[in-house]
């Protein structure tokens, strides 16, 4: 008797020897043969006109209480081959076979720590990966569902923090973790995790599924650190890479359904750029306009206000599509001031325009001239005239605009004329 393949083979489809089987089927031929024997209302499989054009016009098929039986299939091979075709395209997964979650800084380093910024806006990229497996053991997609793929507090989680399948907004970088110094701690976790990249990642089948989840953190304090896992939801059965058994190994391949990988993801608090910590850096003055208004001489000088990571020289750049969010100026006597955002020449000032001073500085700072791209201007306007001015000495604010990792910079800009009725020019401009 020839054996009939079976692997992979729904149960509810069966290829019987014809000998011997009690089936309604009457052949009283001694040469093997085989009925093939399909229950469809059961197993979901074609009718019964599909199934005689499967096996062939040499074949027969008959309906007898429900069911259907083929006779005639008079080589294994012919067997094998129907059962083959009448497989059930099983694209529903079972099971998984493979999980692993990285960073995308840090892919296959073993718990590596990675770092984002916490205000909101920057995301820290997450890998998972994955193979699912159908009912038949073979690989099948899985759905890219935010409720069934996502990554979770390895244990509670501290603090105001988000994963969906949402990128930051365009623009905004990961957190620069080349650029910006590690703590020691940081460093030494770090050298650790890389001793255990290559064993790692040569583990990893080919045949796999990588989701792409996006953590954010909004007000967690500075060094606050979770360790997250992935988490796969089918049906009521949930896959996680929590095992803490000492025999599951670290990575994608696990044991007996049981995973183990993770990572840690470090608040950093967002920089507060201020020249006095080194993180505003101020250029200037330059003139850009010197002429004529109302009949009296009319300057405007500009200065540029340039990021760095504060305690560092790792220049930072402004996001070019934010702005500055309200118009404001510096008044003190015969002089105003406007800002600029990175790159622009639109004016954002709140000049009074009821005299002459008013309407020359409105006018002289109607437009930021010579702009310079990831650099906010402040241009500085003055008015030769001195029997009209703004007697109340003004700070102006700028806010709203953000850094490339979605970091506020907010600038506090302090006027101070000195004695306009002997040097109309002379002023000092002081950047917080």
């Amino acid at each position: 008797m020839h054996p009939l393949r079976t692997s992979g083979v729904d149960s509810r489809l069966d290829a019987v020897p014809y000998i011997g089987h009690p089936s309604p089927v009457k052949n009283n031929s001694t040469d093997e043969r085989f009925i093939l024997h399909v229950v469809p209302e059961q197993a979901g499989y074609n009718r019964l006109s599909e199934l005689l054009f499967l096996t062939g016009s040499r074949n027969r098929c008959h309906e007898y209480n429900g069911h259907t039986w083929c006779d005639h299939l008079t080589n294994v091979e012919t067997v094998n081959e129907v059962i083959d075709m009448k497989k059930p395209n099983d694209t529903v997964p079972a099971s998984i076979s493979y999980l692993l979650i990285e960073t995308e800084a840090f892919q296959s380093q073993q718990n590596a720590q990675a770092r984002v910024f916490s205000n909101g806006i920057q995301k820290c990229v997450v890998l998972i990966t994955l193979q699912a497996r159908n009912r038949n053991g073979e690989v099948v997609e899985f759905p890219d569902d935010l409720t069934k793929v996502n990554a979770v507090p390895h244990r509670q989680a501290t603090g105001t923090w988000v994963s969906n399948k949402t990128p930051a907004p365009h623009g905004i970088l990961p957190f620069p973790e080349n650029t910006i110094p590690q703590t020691k701690e940081e460093h030494s976790k770090k050298a650790s995790a890389e001793k255990h990249s290559a064993a790692v990642s040569a583990k990893a089948p080919k045949n796999v599924q990588t989701f792409r989840r996006y953590i954010s953190y909004t007000g967690i304090p500075e060094g606050t650190t979770n360790q997250f896992a992935a988490q796969v939801v089918i049906g009521n059965t949930t896959y996680t890479t929590k095992s803490t058994r000492s025999d599951v190994p670290y990575g994608g391949d696990g044991l007996n359904g049981e995973f183990k990988s993770s990572f840690i993801l470090r608040s950093v608090q967002p920089p507060q750029y201020a020249t006095r910590n080194g993180g505003l850096i101020i250029s200037g003055p330059i003139e850009v306009f010197s002429g004529q208004i109302g009949g009296y001489t009319t300057k405007v000088n500009n200065y540029y206000a340039s990021l760095r990571y504060p305690g560092t020289s790792t220049a930072i750049n402004i996001h070019p599509t934010t702005s500055g969010s309200t118009d404001d100026s510096s008044l003190h006597y015969n002089k105003a001031t406007a800002f600029g955002d990175a790159g622009s020449t639109v004016a954002k000032k709140d000049i009074p325009n009821t005299n002459r001073l008013g309407q020359a500085l409105n006018q002289a700072l109607s437009t930021i001239r010579e702009p310079r791209a990831g650099s906010i201007a402040v241009a500085v306007g003055a008015f030769s005239q001195y029997n009209e001015s703004f007697l109340a000495q003004q700070t102006s604010h700028y806010s709203g605009a953000t850094d490339v990792y979605g970091n506020p910079i907010r600038l506090a800009v302090t006027l101070t004329s000195t004695r306009p009725n002997l040097n109309p020019w002379k002023y000092e401009l002081s950047f917080e």
